[in-house]
């Protein structure tokens, strides 16, 4: 992407080049145009000067050999007596181009007259070709002055055009050296980020390979958990029996009561043997009232319609003994779904009690997490655990409990 951007700046640069070039050719081309038509007009003024300087000479030398036989303008025949003969010869030359003036001694002063009439309309027309002439040469003059500054001008703005350009390459020059320092330090980034990247993959790998040897550590101690908490939830005997079920209300009665420590609201799992001492599970009911020896209970599950619960079915709960109370002591952070004061109120709802300490009635350990407190104790080190041990006491984790009290 950098460098594509720096090829259009490249771009942009040259067509602005040959912008400055065709404008720099347009402008010469303009001026050279101008100074050849000065030229020409300057070469037909001089071509007409040059015919009137001609017919100016010619009547210069026609007049001035007429002076010299009767006396310049202005002079009187008193002041100046050429000789007749001369001047008859002359005046006879004169009358025939004039024929207007008559040839003889008493026109002579007439005749000198209208020479200086005519010298005066030559010296006005010398007047007017030196106007002409004078007029010519001030225009050639402004249009040399032209030529002169529209090539001045023409050189400045060469010079100008030329420094514009060296500057544009300048700029260009220094924003390509700009970019490829961008360029750089992007790609000194890159390498950074590559190489934190090959860092942190092989971080992780070594952290994947960690962890999954927590996994197979975990799954294994999971599989055991399995075991133990099948041991736990299958009990090798019944709590109880089902003695009879309505067959107009669908309630069940069984054989526990108060006297043995059963509760409204406690649920039964409800199973048969099969040949060979197999538990078959049928339902679930819970009970509804309770008398000392006897409950009635409603049937909440009977997955197989064709079999449902009847007389004589066996009852089993986790949580339960007809004999004794059984007994709950927690290790640990709670890190289940319940809190502590929930399992407490669930366990003791199914006949069940809580203890703060292990003794060798304790019938469950609980283990949870340790505790995130500084200095807290492995779990395994507290005194509960070590008594649990010593009393033979059955070591469950938080997800035993929780499967015991869904059972």
């Amino acid at each position: 992407m950098l460098g594509s951007e720096r090829g259009a700046g490249m771009i942009w640069w040259v067509i602005i080049l040959v912008i400055l070039v065709v404008v720099s050719g347009v402008l010469a081309y303009t001026f050279q145009t101008d100074l050849r038509e000065a030229q020409v007009r300057i070469d037909s003024l001089s071509a007409q000067l040059q015919t009137k300087e001609t017919d100016i000479a010619a009547m210069v030398s026609e007049f001035g050999e007429l002076a010299d036989a009767v006396g310049f303008s202005g002079e009187t025949l008193g002041q100046r007596k050429p000789e007749i003969t001369a001047v008859k010869a002359r005046i006879g030359d004169i009358n025939a181009k004039y024929a207007d003036i008559q040839d003889s001694d008493a026109t002579l002063e007439k005749l000198l007259v209208r020479f200086d009439d005519l010298l005066t309309q030559s010296q006005a027309k010398y007047g007017d070709s030196q106007t002409n002439l004078d007029t010519a040469q001030k225009n050639e003059r402004s249009a040399q002055d032209l030529a002169t500054s529209t090539a001045a001008e023409k050189d400045k703005t060469i010079e100008q055009l030329q420094a514009d350009i060296r500057a544009e390459q300048n700029r260009a020059s220094e924003n390509a050296k700009k970019s490829q320092d961008t360029i750089d330090a992007l790609r000194n980034q890159v390498s950074e980020i590559e190489s934190r990247m090959q860092k942190l993959a092989a971080d992780a790998k070594k952290e994947k390979n960690l962890l999954e040897n927590q996994i197979l550590g975990r799954e294994a101690q999971i599989r055991e958990m399995q075991i133990h908490e099948r041991t736990v939830r299958e009990k090798d005997t019944s709590d109880g029996q089902v003695v009879d079920v309505s067959r107009t209300t669908g309630i069940a009665y069984v054989d526990l009561g108060f006297r043995h420590g059963v509760k409204p609201g406690m649920r039964f799992r409800v199973f048969e043997y099969e040949k060979g001492g197999a538990k078959k599970w049928k339902g679930e009911v819970q009970i509804r009232e309770v008398e000392e020896t006897m409950s009635s209970a409603n049937v909440l599950a009977s997955p197989d319609l064709g079999n449902p619960v009847k007389k004589g079915d066996h009852l089993a709960n986790p949580l339960f003994d007809r004999d004794k109370t059984p007994v709950f002591v927690f290790v640990g952070e709670m890190n289940g779904r319940y809190s502590r004061d929930e399992v407490t109120r669930l366990i003791q709802a199914q006949g069940a009690m809580v203890a703060d300490r292990v003794t060798a009635d304790t019938d469950f350990l609980v283990v949870g997490a340790k505790s995130d407190a500084e200095g807290a104790p492995e779990l395994e080190a507290t005194p509960e655990y070590v008594r649990a041990i010593e009393y033979k006491t059955d070591i469950i984790s938080v997800r035993d409990l929780e499967s015991m009290l869904r059972f």
